[in-house]
């Protein structure tokens, strides 16, 4: 809960604030979390989603370095991290994060086969 309070909550503040969108980087896994500890930090961040207040940065399911893994791998990281963000959000980013800033020629490749627009290096 105090990393919600702390930090996930500020960012929908600033955002208010600013009043421009916000993009919001957060694993499958963490909205999961989140979900199950404060799920009014869900539905507030849901409805910014649909009004286009703020973006999600997507980052998987969970943070994997690509380069490491096999493709495979980062694939289904991608799908299962999409598949949370469409249940718990209803929403599908373009936008992905690359875990801890590593990529390749071939993981690069790979997030645009997991249907990324856009990848943030």
């Amino acid at each position: 809960m105090e990393v919600i309070n702390s930090c996930y909550w500020p960012i929908l503040d600033l955002q208010q604030k600013l009043e421009m969108p916000v993009g919001i980087e957060a694993s499958g896994s963490t909205i999961e979390k989140i979900s199950g500890l404060d799920s009014k930090w869900i539905e507030t961040f849901s409805k910014r989603l649909e009004q286009e207040e703020v973006f999600l940065v997507a980052g998987g399911y969970k943070q994997i370095i690509a380069p490491l893994v096999p493709a495979e791998l980062t694939i289904k990281n991608m799908e299962l991290g999409n598949q949370i963000y469409y249940d718990y959000l209803g929403y599908q980013p373009s936008v992905v994060l690359p875990s801890e800033m590593a990529i390749s020629d071939g993981s690069a490749l790979l997030y645009r086969e997991a249907k990324f627009d856009r990848v943030l290096v």
